[in-house]
């Protein structure tokens, strides 16, 4: 809590006044948007508690290998602001296609995609570099 709240200082003396939570949401880190709005109230209670005036937006990073398993009201709930967009963490190490069928696969629900991390991808087209 202490290291969000430094955080948020720091946002704040950088001009930004608006920022999204993306905690991850996968295998490995099972949140749901249930706890992540617990955590996130806390944090906006202790901001206001320090007189510290940044909005902070819900929203979580979603691994693929999660969202085939949640219903369409859960990824809403885990959208960044609520909205259309889902901050979508693609499989480490996965093909091209499976990567273009897991973001197929949210869009037809509904929902935009902003790829988070696609440098850690070295098999998708987002993740090469030139002259591999």
């Amino acid at each position: 809590m202490d290291g969000s709240v430094a955080l948020a200082k720091a946002c704040l003396r950088a001009g930004i006044t608006r920022v999204a939570a993306t905690p991850h949401v996968s295998l490995r880190h099972e949140n749901s948007s249930g706890r992540i709005l617990e955590r996130r109230t806390a944090l906006r209670v202790r901001l206001e508690a320090e007189g510290v005036d940044l909005v902070v937006e819900q929203g979580a990073e979603v691994s693929a290998d999660v969202t085939a398993g949640l219903n369409d009201e859960e990824l809403r709930n885990l959208s960044l602001g609520g909205g259309e967009w889902l901050l979508f963490e693609p499989p480490v190490g996965a093909s091209s296609f499976a990567i273009h069928k897991a973001v197929f696969d949210v869009q037809q629900r509904g929902f935009r995609v902003l790829l988070a991390h696609p440098e850690r991808c070295p098999r998708s087209a987002a993740g090469s570099r030139p002259g591999r």
